[in-house]
């Protein structure tokens, strides 16, 4: 699981969800480094399915609880933590012994390492790390990639907590819209859930150091793993060694497969970080990641002090690997229906509303089809006919009123037509129909030229 996190496609590394539907925590660091937060701490997260946020780890937080049906969206808050990795590049051992991969740290049984023959552990001196550190956990990462300078690596270590807001625009569709450093009381930061013992007299570190080694050995050393590769290039680990360079040797005369420049310390921490977080994960996590929040892969914690282990050390060896849990509210808006149409009165509204539609199509289609001349809105009053050439009036009566005049031309019909219907160039203009003398305006007719 954890090896199919680190090879997932670059789409899937940069979703707020991870391969199973899990819910990426952002890591607050680089939002600190990147923007500025509002007046009550919130840092403002993109939730775009392929953004550019920086994930604590490359898995994500079962939740349960959102399979609720009458729901349109849903959002909670909810607290978390991570591990949090400081590193920095330094120079590489100065010595004989070249590791397979190492972890070298401050403590007497912290240190896991192999050379050639996978036998050798290093050990080194300093304090047992305990449930009452008070100074950041340190340790030195040797790479496997022996060559490469800035493969070596010294790192502390501390615990960061968050309060986060997850948005739901439907049930499988969440991520953190919002993120702050959490404002409860929790243990001190340079204390972590590797201090603790999980079983035996020593720390969960070299438990943790060693497999987590381990899961990506490539053999021999002087060739990168993919923990090394993965550093470079999280992005898409596999494509690192595409492009190998075989001009350059180093001065230990070992050749260094790519051209790649060192990335900045920043962002080896956040991708080691990344790596340490989805580790611890999925020791702690497994069944929950894979099979979501239910009786037989978590417990309930009421208490949200994130003190102790994630696994209940008081059960036995199979209750022991139940991921703890901690229950949140939040907010669930639902969708009621307060108007709901008769289907009978439904039909009859389609039916006159079509019936409506087609109506007011009818006079586009006159005025497409029928019409051959322009309208005219006006009044045809007697001011219009008198003096008129095309209208057969009598020049006299200009003495009568206007209601006299119209009630002595109500028969006379008028049209605008064409004028010259007999020339080769018509005349639009107001003309009677049919005159005494059997003259009569023409109707307008389509594709004549008129003046």
């Amino acid at each position: 699981m954890y090896k199919a996190a680190v090879v997932s496609p670059r789409a899937t590394k940069e979703s707020p969800l991870d391969l199973w539907g899990n819910v990426k925590i952002p890591l607050v660091e680089a939002l600190e480094d990147a923007v500025s937060a509002d007046k009550d701490g919130w840092f403002k997260v993109n939730t775009e399915q392929t953004s550019t946020t920086t994930f604590a780890s490359l898995l994500g937080v079962p939740m349960a609880g959102l399979d609720d049906k009458d729901a349109v969206n849903m959002n909670m808050n909810l607290q978390t933590l991570y591990l949090s990795l400081d590193c920095k590049r330094v120079p590489r051992y100065q010595t004989g012994w070249k590791p397979q991969g190492a972890f070298l740290a401050n403590t007497s049984y912290n240190a896991i390492g192999w050379d050639d023959t996978f036998s050798i552990a290093i050990a080194d001196n300093g304090s047992t790390p305990g449930p009452v550190r008070q100074i950041p956990f340190q340790f030195y990462f040797g790479s496997s990639w022996w060559n490469v300078t800035n493969g070596n690596l010294q790192c502390q270590m501390t615990s960061t907590y968050v309060e986060v807001e997850v948005f739901c625009p439907i049930r499988t569709t969440c991520a953190v819209s919002k993120i702050r450093r959490s404002r409860l009381s929790h243990p001190p930061a340079a204390q972590t859930q590797l201090d603790f013992d999980t079983a035996g007299a020593f720390s969960n570190w070299p438990k943790f150091a060693s497999y987590f080694i381990r899961t990506f050995q490539a053999g021999y050393h002087d060739f990168p793993t993919m923990l090394d590769l993965y550093l470079m290039a999280p992005e898409d680990p596999l494509l690192v060694l595409q492009t190998p360079d075989y001009s350059y040797k180093s001065f230990d005369e070992y050749e260094p497969f790519t051209k790649k420049p060192p990335a900045l310390d920043k962002a080896y921490s956040y991708n080691l970080g990344q790596l340490f977080n989805a580790y611890w994960t999925c020791m702690n996590g497994f069944y929950a990641l894979t099979g979501g929040l239910t009786n037989a892969t978590s417990y309930t914690d009421d208490n949200t002090s994130f003190a102790g282990l994630a696994m209940n050390q008081t059960k036995n060896t199979t209750e022991r690997f139940k991921t703890r849990a901690w229950s949140t509210v939040g907010t669930k808006n639902t969708e009621e229906i307060v108007i709901q149409a008769h289907k009978g009165w439904a039909a009859v509204l389609v039916f006159a509303s079509s019936l409506l539609i087609l109506a007011s199509l009818v006079p586009a289609v006159f005025r497409t089809f029928l019409t051959n001349g322009p309208d005219i809105m006006m009044n045809m009053s007697s001011l219009v006919m008198r003096d008129n050439l095309y209208v057969a009036l009598p020049p006299t009566g200009s003495f009568l009123e206007a209601s006299d005049r119209a009630r002595i031309l109500k028969d006379v019909k008028i049209r605008f037509g064409d004028a010259k219907s007999t020339s080769e160039v018509g005349r639009l203009a107001v003309g009677s129909v049919g005159d005494s003398e059997g003259w009569t305006i023409g109707r307008v007719k389509r594709h004549r030229l008129c003046e």
